[in-house]
């Protein structure tokens, strides 16, 4: 149980450092959409809301899993994770929209 118990605050520490990173690459990429329109923004765009749904889901994770703060009414992480997945891709669809 005590190994266990470690693991989950290790992996709270991971957790915590993703949804930090997330959200400066969030503010990163805002501060460039500022000077970028078309079709280059509106990829950014869906960047920005894939990478927000891959902060949730780590979000999340830290509160039910992790720190056991509330018990889940439901698992709704993989579901965050595949949405953020699928902004993803259609940002990427849309860069390379660009190069054609």
């Amino acid at each position: 149980m005590e190994e266990q118990t470690q693991t989950n605050a290790i992996l709270a520490v991971v957790d915590i450092v993703g949804i930090v990173v997330g959200l400066v690459s969030v503010g990163m990429i805002v501060n460039v959409l500022k000077e970028v329109g078309g079709v280059m923004g509106k990829a950014l765009v869906l960047f920005v809301i894939g990478t927000v749904f891959q902060v949730l889901a780590l979000i999340w994770t830290l509160v039910f899993s992790r720190l056991d703060i509330s018990e889940p009414f439901f698992d709704i992480h993989h579901l965050l994770m595949t949405t953020g997945l699928i902004f993803f891709v259609v940002s990427s669809i849309k860069l390379v929209k660009l190069k054609q």
